[in-house]
């Protein structure tokens, strides 16, 4: 039976990963399996990120997508330091698994980071959603009610917890297996408030809206004061009340107290 211990990135300790000999996988692919001490399986949680593209496929493969910029700098070096370990390891191992001794730097070559940068100076990288248990997958929001991978959407920000399976090895590559096994998610929006690269500048002849609001103020208090001088002048101006018999005031009182209580969504 295997132990399960959930763990943040940053108190991982990666030397205490092994890998068992590569075997043949579907196609012409290779799978060394991760092997931890006395059975134990290590889930590790990153912090609270965001997702680009929420869930994307990709040869029928399911991925999730995160974000990564210059305040992740302690992931970053996470995936880094543990690809390094990944390859010294392959490199290590190579005479028995492939019966041909490769080199550091020739490992090097055919590894495939997790990570990626991208053109606008921020990483990404692709979580596996493996098909076995993708129907059985958990996902949380803020208050732990449990929600689908279909309300995982762009933008959103997730705290997810993951699992390196083991190595994929092909004609000629190296693939780290990261899974996806659990996620919460927040449904923060983004900061849509300030768009500053939009054109903002008023130009000659328009008005700001606080000008525009006060502008229909003036004009509505003007034909109010218009109505109640006709008004008065026919005799026809009086309190609504005295027009109102005992159960069309009870009921107006109703429509008022309900009117408070309306949330807007």
């Amino acid at each position: 039976m295997n132990m399960l211990h959930v763990v943040n990135f940053n108190e991982l300790v990666i030397n205490d990963y092994d890998f068992a000999h590569p075997l043949r996988n579907v196609g012409n692919s290779y799978i060394a399996k991760t092997q931890l001490p006395n059975h134990q399986r290590y889930v590790i949680q990153l912090p609270k990120l965001r997702t680009p593209e929420g869930i994307i496929f990709i040869d029928k493969k399911e991925y999730l997508t995160l974000e990564f910029d210059e305040m992740h700098e302690d992931v970053l070096e996470f995936f880094s330091n543990v690809d390094e370990y990944c390859i010294k390891y392959v490199s290590d191992n190579s005479s028995q698994w492939f019966e041909v001794e490769y080199d550091v730097a020739s490992i090097e070559k055919s590894f495939e980071p997790i990570i990626k940068s991208t053109e606008n100076s921020t990483y990404v990288t692709r979580l596996r959603i493996p098909p076995n248990v993708r129907d059985t997958l958990c996902v949380f929001d803020e208050n732990k009610n449990k929600m689908g991978l279909e309300d995982i959407i762009p933008g959103v920000h997730l705290i997810v917890l993951i699992e390196l399976e083991g190595l994929r090895f092909l004609r000629t590559q190296v693939i780290p297996i990261w899974n996806l096994l659990q996620c919460k998610m927040y449904k923060e929006l983004e900061d849509s408030n300030l768009h500053l690269t939009d054109y903002l500048i008023l130009d000659e002849g328009e008005s700001t809206d606080s000008e525009d609001e006060g502008d229909n103020t003036t004009n509505e208090s003007e034909d109010d004061e218009n109505e109640d001088i006709n008004a008065d002048e026919s005799g026809q101006n009086k309190p609504v009340q005295e027009n109102l018999n005992e159960d069309q005031v009870k009921n107006v009182e109703i429509d008022d107290h309900f009117s408070d209580s309306i949330e807007i969504l």
